[in-house]
């Protein structure tokens, strides 16, 4: 079965349709969470069956829905920061997203980014052009899993494009059949550490709330004594990656897992894909079978610049529950 699926007519009224009704009743993210799981099931037939597929793990590790209109006079300009108004109003990209999300698990949000938001912006900022954080842009975001250093990191990231006027591709890689059974079994050694980026360790540094003192303190025991990890889980056979080049580090470099790791780094780099994410179209990632980043570009700020939306969503949520320490149920 293709991973490409363009919505029909029919299928884009029944969405519309949809995301009329939850925006008619959702007065907060609390809202939308919930309403866009009532909303769920009801989602064209086509597009719940190719959603199985990639959850059977019967395509390759992403997905593109394309055929969703977007207005790009209606959206307004791209946002100059990721910071949020409190009062700002849930939009009809915004329920788009968290309807897809629902269908495919339960969509949260880390209270380290964003303020906690479900459905996140990812625009470029002038303060972190050169970072490896999603509102970098002049140097390019080497490719990665999301939230490696995480044991709550998503199953599935899902990202909507608002606007992409240059056309700046995102990049996409997986496993390669090149690295073979005995050499996946290395990789299953726990000689490696993925450190949080900057973006989660001090987004909560000066926060005065119960909530955000207990996640910054868990975020900097990441920082300061990150657990030893593999590059691989699951089965030899078929195995889930998990890999962050730009913040992991190495326990020993003499261990036999270290050429492996550093071939295996090698061979993304070199047959990662580029994919352009254009207006309207949305790529779901499996989190744990692909790794994502995205190419340097040149932003102009002035308001018409590349802008995605994203959203985390996880198969699991009950083992977050200890993590779940906000009012918000699905902010961990």
């Amino acid at each position: 079965m293709k991973n490409i699926y363009t919505l029909t007519c029919s299928d884009a009224e029944e969405i519309e349709d949809l995301i009329q009704s939850v925006l008619t009743s959702a007065q907060s993210e609390a809202d939308l969470h919930k309403l866009a799981a009532y909303s769920a099931p009801k989602l064209p037939l086509p597009i719940r069956e190719i959603f199985t597929s990639l959850l059977r793990e019967d395509i390759t590790p992403w997905l593109q829905l394309s055929g969703f209109a977007i207005s790009d006079s209606a959206i307004g300009p791209t946002p100059s920061t990721t910071k949020r108004n409190p009062g700002d109003q849930i939009t009809r990209e915004e329920v788009y997203l968290a309807i897809v999300a629902s269908a495919l698990g339960v969509p949260y949000a880390f209270s380290t980014q964003q303020s906690g938001r479900l459905v996140q912006n990812i625009v470029p900022m002038k303060s972190a052009e050169f970072s490896q954080l999603g509102a970098g842009s002049r140097e390019a975001l080497v490719w990665h899993t999301e939230d490696a250093f995480s044991s709550n990191r998503p199953d599935y990231i899902i990202l909507l494009g608002m606007r992409n006027p240059q056309k700046t591709p995102t990049t996409l890689g997986e496993l390669p059949g090149t690295i073979l059974p005995e050499e996946r079994e290395l990789l299953f050694r726990k000689n490696f550490q993925f450190i949080p980026d900057p973006d989660h360790a001090e987004h909560l540094k000066n926060t005065t709330t119960k909530v955000g003192q207990t996640a910054y303190a868990r975020m900097k025991e990441l920082v300061n004594n990150p657990p030893f990890e593999s590059i691989l889980f699951g089965s030899i056979e078929t195995p889930y990656l998990r890999l962050d080049p730009a913040f992991t580090k190495i326990v020993a470099e003499t261990d036999p897992s270290v050429p492996v790791y550093n071939r295996l780094v090698k061979e993304i780099d070199d047959t990662q894909k580029d994919f352009v994410i254009g207006s309207g179209d949305m790529l779901i990632i499996d989190n744990h079978r692909a790794v994502h980043g995205r190419r340097a570009f040149t932003p102009n700020y002035d308001g018409s610049d590349r802008w995605l939306k994203k959203i985390n969503v996880t198969q699991n949520f009950k083992k977050m529950r200890e993590s779940a320490l906000h009012e918000q149920s699905f902010i961990i």
